[in-house]
């Protein structure tokens, strides 16, 4: 049997979820490691915007470009977001904005993910408050929808950036 359909699903569940009890200690770990992977593992790369796309941990680097821009010559929704990240975690909002429109938005949003996974962890099963819940749920699905209209504005405009 199978086991990823269930561990998806359960994932899913976990990002949106709306009932106490839907989410096990698991998950708020799983989720807590990667919202704190997006806001710690940007401030370990360097960008220099002057020098083109390149981004770079010591002597190695990322690619230039994402799988879906070489291979379909169209960018995908978090096409440069890597870059808007690197520029956020280390002050430079402004030069972000130019890479993403919604790389400040979306560390934000990591960053509101490490302390809700948090504040999940440390009450241990005890339930969270509806209203947390209902929050949680709501700026999850906003996010998404978002990172898909910013897509399809940047498909338009021909830039992911302003």
């Amino acid at each position: 049997m199978n086991a990823w359909p269930a561990m998806l699903r359960r994932s899913a569940r976990g990002f949106f979820a709306r009932e106490t009890g839907a989410v096990d200690a698991r998950t708020h770990g799983a989720y807590l490691a990667l919202s704190l992977a997006f806001l710690i593992g940007p401030a370990l790369l360097s960008f220099n915007p002057a020098q083109g796309p390149a981004a770079s941990v010591g002597p190695l680097s990322l690619p230039p470009m994402c799988l879906s821009r070489e291979l379909f010559d169209t960018p995908c929704p978090g096409c440069q977001l890597t870059r808007a990240f690197i520029l956020i975690a280390h002050g430079e909002f402004r030069e972000s904005l130019r890479w993403h429109r919604m790389g400040l938005p979306l560390y934000v949003f990591f960053a509101y993910q490490a302390c809700y996974r948090l504040y999940a962890l440390h009450r241990r099963g005890a339930g969270m408050p509806p209203a947390l819940l209902s929050f949680q749920h709501y700026f999850s699905l906003a996010m998404v929808v978002l990172l898909i209209a910013n897509w399809c504005l940047g498909l338009f405009l021909g830039s992911n950036g302003s």
